[in-house]
């Protein structure tokens, strides 16, 4: 059974041109070990520069599968540096899908 993870990442405002410039590799990298993207967003009201991920995974155990994947990925080393030059504040929420919801 599916389920969605929420990754919030509060950033920098000098740091976010550069973690949106390294998503599109993790992004791929996820995606490549399972993970679908729903939706990728910035805020436009609320805390400036927060980023909001949503993604669907096929089970839990994805979860752990794009995290080894994300490690061994050639890119892994400067992604890594960049994130942690983003001094980015992250919560991650697992969720499954409610009976309205559209995507059950």
């Amino acid at each position: 059974m599916s389920v969605y993870l929420q990754a919030t990442l509060e950033l920098d405002y000098e740091t976010l041109p550069v973690f949106l410039n390294i998503v599109p590799d993790m992004k791929r990298i996820a995606e490549s070990a399972g993970w679908e993207m729903i939706a990728g967003l910035v805020t436009k009201i609320g805390r400036a520069n927060t980023v909001i991920h949503l993604w669907k995974l096929p089970d839990m155990n994805a979860f752990d599968t794009g995290i080894q994947a994300m490690a061994a990925a050639p890119e892994a080393g400067r992604i890594y540096q960049e994130l942690c030059k983003s001094g980015a504040k992250e919560t991650l929420i697992f969720a499954d899908a409610a009976p309205y919801s559209p995507s059950r």
